[in-house]
This record gives C-alpha cells, sequence and structure tokens, in this order.
C-alpha cells in the first residue's frame, strides 16, 4: 500500500524510547504497522524528532507528568494539523487519555482509547501513592472522560473489558492482545529441562515476587536440586534480596536485566515459569514462556486466565496467597512428566491463539472501524 493511501495514525503515550540503539522488537513492531499505516509517535525520549522501524517519533524528554501533558498537549496539537493525522490512539486511558481526547475536542478525529492494564489499582501495588484515596478517584474521574469521549476502546484482556465496562459501560470495546514476538520463541530447539523455577519482569511489589520467594523457601529442603532465578530490576530489588536472605533461600539469583536472546535461553531450560502478579493486564511473558514449552503458573487475576488454562497448561492460584502458590509448585516440581505435558498443551494454545498476524490485522482492522 502506498503512503498516500494509508491513514496517518498518531500514537499518544507515556512511554520512554532510547531510538539511540537497535531493538529488533520495536524494528518488528512499527515496521509490521506501517505496511498498512502512516505511523507517528509522541512520547518520551531523548530527541524531538526521529525516523526510525518506519515511524516518526516526536520524544518528550523525561519531565514531571503534568508538565509532560502540557507539552504533549502543545506538540500533540501541531502533528495532528501538519501531518494531516487521520486517527488519534492514546495507550492509556489516564495522562495520556487526556491529551488526546483535549486535541481531538480541537480537531474531532477519530480517537481510540487503549487499555493495556489494570489503571485505577495497580500504581497503588507498585509504589506508596500519598492521599491514594484522592489519587484514586483523579485516576477514575480521567478514565472516564477519555474513555467516555473514545469512538473506540481498544483492551487486551476479557479482565481490562470487564473493568472499562464498570466506568463506561456504553463504550464500544474491540479486544487484541497487546505485542509480543512469539515468532522467534515457538520455532527454538533445544528446549531442556533444568531444575529451575524461573520469573522475568520488572522488580516491584506488584509482580508479587516477594510470595514465590517464599513459597520456594518452603520447598527448598524437600527439593534441594532446584533454584530460583529472578530476571529483571526494579525499586524493589534490594527489599527481594533481603527477603531472600532473611528465608534463607540457599539457591537463588538475581541476574538483572537481560536482552531477549539471554531471557529466552534461561527459559528455554527452565522447569516452570512463574508469574505471580497482584494485579496484570495480559501476561505477555506467559506467552514467551509458553511458546517454548513450559508449563506456567499464575495468580488468577486480569488476563492471566486468558493465558492459563488451570491444570491443563500450568496452574493458577488466589492472588497474594502464598500457600496456594506453595502447593502449585509442588506439583510442578514434583511431577516432571505433568510439567512436560503441560508445557506441550500450552505451546498448542498459544500458537492458535495469539500471533503478529492478528495484533497487526487487529490494529488495521481497528482504523477502519
Amino acid at each position: 500500500m502506498k503512503d498516500q493511501e494509508k491513514k496517518s495514525v498518531l500514537f499518544i503515550s507515556t512511554k520512554d524510547y532510547d531510538l539511540s540503539e537497535e531493538d529488533n522488537l520495536l524494528d518488528k513492531k512499527f515496521s509490521g504497522l506501517s505496511q498498512g499505516m502512516n505511523v507517528f509517535v509522541l512520547a518520551r525520549g531523548r530527541s524531538w524528532q526521529y525516523k526510525k522501524y518506519g515511524a516518526k517519533f516526536y520524544l518528550i524528554p523525561k519531565i514531571g507528568t503534568v508538565p509532560w501533558m502540557f507539552v504533549s498537549l502543545i506538540r500533540g496539537l501541531w502533528l495532528v494539523k501538519r501531518k494531516r493525522i487521520d486517527v488519534i490512539i492514546s495507550q492509556s486511558p489516564l495522562f495520556d487519555g487526556w491529551v488526546a481526547v483535549i486535541i481531538n475536542k480541537v480537531y474531532k478525529k477519530k480517537l481510540i482509547i487503549e487499555a493495556h492494564s489494570d489503571w485505577v489499582n495497580s500504581l497503588f501495588l507498585q509504589h506508596r501513592i500519598p492521599f491514594p484515596t484522592t489519587v484514586r478517584r483523579l485516576f477514575i474521574y480521567l478514565g472516564r472522560f477519555s474513555l467516555s469521549r473514545a469512538s473506540v476502546v481498544r483492551v487486551v484482556s476479557k479482565a481490562l473489558q470487564d473493568q472499562v465496562l464498570e466506568y463506561c459501560p456504553d463504550c464500544k470495546i474491540i479486544k487484541f492482545p497487546a505485542f509480543t514476538d512469539i515468532d522467534i520463541f515457538k520455532n527454538e530447539t533445544g528446549i531442556s529441562w533444568e531444575p529451575i523455577i524461573l520469573f522475568t519482569g520488572s522488580l516491584y511489589r506488584l509482580k508479587g515476587v516477594q510470595l514465590l520467594i517464599e513459597a520456594f523457601g518452603r520447598l527448598q529442603d524437600r527439593f534441594s536440586e532446584f533454584k530460583l532465578v529472578i530476571i529483571g530490576d526494579g525499586p524493589y530489588k534490594e527489599d527481594l534480596k533481603k527477603l531472600a536472605v532473611s528465608s534463607k533461600i540457599k539457591k537463588i539469583e538475581f541476574t538483572g536485566s537481560l536482552s531477549q536472546e539471554q531471557v529466552k535461553n534461561w527459559m528455554k531450560k527452565c522447569w516452570c515459569f512463574v508469574l505471580p502478579s497482584l494485579s496484570e493486564g495480559l501476561g505477555l511473558v506467559l506467552l514467551e514462556a509458553a511458546s517454548l514449552s513450559k508449563p506456567l503458573i499464575g495468580s488468577n487475576t486480569g488476563g492471566i486466565s486468558e493465558i492459563i488454562i488451570d491444570g491443563e497448561n500450568g496452574f493458577l492460584f488466589t492472588p497474594g496467597s502464598i500457600q496456594e502458590l506453595t502447593k502449585t509448585l509442588e506439583k510442578i516440581m514434583s511431577d516432571k512428566k505433568l510439567a512436560v505435558s503441560m508445557g506441550e498443551t500450552g505451546k498448542r494454545i498459544v500458537e492458535n491463539k495469539f500471533s503478529l498476524k492478528k495484533y497487526y490485522e487487529g490494529y488495521f482492522d481497528l482504523i477502519k472501524l
């Protein structure tokens, strides 16, 4: 499709982009999207204008949220007029949603608001927020303000669809998953089953890694050959290390942040993958692990239950329950045949339900609505 035949789409996000280095995932994501639209991105980053991966990025340096909202509003108004934007997409109902709505009030374009995570509660599970009641009311107000003014709302899971409908019952909703390149996982060879329990993700309290450490500690004497590996960084890392020491965990490794290739190599050899989040929009990392034929353990929250079918490709447990997590871990750790069988089932489920083709087609259909 020629550029002049494509619709021009502006994505507005508070996400930080570092375009000084090559990123194969970003390349695949935006190069794929640019086949069906002219892609413009207004977000955070180091430079004002940057053309890369088939998209044009307009990045605002890291500043406070309120200043970012006003700077992005001014630049967004300029972009929509100068670049003849047809569709505006906000990647959250909150601060970027507010910016998108105000821009759209001026230019009356098609407005799409997206929900990738629990915008009402997740921040409070990550940080100690002053005046939490007031801040939560503000989030709910901003969410309703954005959602109710959208032409269509795009969500990545049934749980987020239910949340949107709670605050905006009349919203038109389209559901398809967020971007994840499972193609680079599903054709991997050399899968092994080493006694490794694996987690990867940002180390916030929200991710529930503290539960995994305590559950693993209860089982380590019985399963002395097993090791717990925690991949990722974040503000909760030092607290988690202290918890591992106080829990007398004998075999645990904090790797820090790793490249996608390094994460993949850990996944290829682990026994099972665990995502014990207290809140989760979907849990894309579960798709990656499942693509490598690994059984999954996850908390029964958000979109995790759309990936894990309890008893088939893994186990679900009540969010926050160390006792239930311990029991599910014990089942997997004590039965390799079960772990392998669940992993094979999970791979088939992921390949049938998720693909890059469905992601791109979801967006192309969305902007045509």
